[in-house]
């Protein structure tokens, strides 16, 4: 076996005995393979800089990636740098990429019920309506199994959600209804939501893939995502009054910070906040000529 199978061995038993998710071990381990690959491809195996990493990620962002996309890399390769190679490349040096701070976009609540009614077939359309009336992931529902759902309490177990953390979510009532319906109607076996093959949960890409011809017969313009489904559940629980640290919990947030800023999202939000000097008793200066 070669040295670099070894340490990508390692690696992997390393996130294991840390207890990282089987996502985040995934994708920490893709992102690995990814770096290998750029170093092979454009350094002299004797290469061993810094700024060699610092050029990876610089590529990955001209190529069009995201920020997660970005800081899963540099997560990954910190991991790697400093439990397997020693800290022979000790990222400390080397500060993470900086998240642009723009708000998520948001539609109003006609557009996602559209979007939702928009879906073909029964699967789609319970499908889009667990992600909006769940606020979960697309990853988190993608894995939910019939057992998760608990219909006496109204909830849903998250298994191993962002973190490896697991959690309990509310269903609207009304959304149970769908799914009891689904369940009749389907009768999926082990995965809710099953992919095109039999058994296996659905793809990532066919949720996204469903969301984007939902929404363009819908004829919803505005620029959006799966993703934008979890954005509007927060923005319009808030809204409707609902506590902060209450849809922290049910959305899964490390910090309150990232719930937060929904906040500034919210429609009535600054129509709802009084300014001091809408109550002082002001009167107009007499006009003079």
């Amino acid at each position: 076996m070669k040295t670099s199978d070894c340490l990508d061995r390692a690696y992997q038993d390393h996130l294991e005995y840390k207890n990282y998710s089987d996502r985040t071990i995934k994708s920490y381990c893709s992102s690995l393979r990814i770096f290998q690959k750029y170093i092979a491809e454009n350094f002299s195996h004797d290469s061993h800089e810094i700024v060699h990493v610092k050029q990876f990620l610089l590529t990955t962002k001209r190529n069009g990636h995201s920020w997660s996309t970005i800081n899963s890399h540099y997560s990954a390769l910190k991991i790697y740098f400093e439990a397997i190679c020693n800290d022979y490349w000790n990222l400390d040096h080397l500060p993470r990429p900086r998240k642009e701070k723009k708000l998520p976009k948001i539609l109003s609540k006609q557009d996602v019920a559209n979007i939702i009614n928009c879906a073909t077939g029964f699967r789609n359309f319970t499908l889009l309506g667990f992600l909006y009336g769940t606020g979960m992931r697309l990853a988190e529902v993608a894995a939910v199994k019939i057992e998760d759902i608990d219909g006496k309490r109204l909830q849903v177990r998250v298994n191993q959600g962002k973190g490896g953390k697991d959690r309990f979510v509310k269903i609207p009532s009304s959304l149970l209804e769908i799914l009891r319906a689904y369940y009749k109607a389907i009768r999926p076996n082990i995965y809710l939501f099953v992919g095109e093959q039999n058994g296996k949960p659905i793809a990532h890409r066919t949720i996204q893939h469903i969301f984007l011809k939902a929404r363009l017969r819908a004829g919803v313009t505005k620029p959006c995502s799966v993703h934008t489904l979890r954005h509007c559940y927060a923005t319009h629980h808030l809204e409707d009054g609902t506590d902060l640290v209450y849809l922290k919990d049910q959305m899964g947030h490390e910090s309150i910070k990232t719930t937060a800023k929904y906040i500034h999202l919210c429609a009535n939000s600054r129509r709802q906040i009084n300014h001091p000097i809408d109550s002082m008793a002001l009167s107009f200066p007499q006009t003079t000529h």
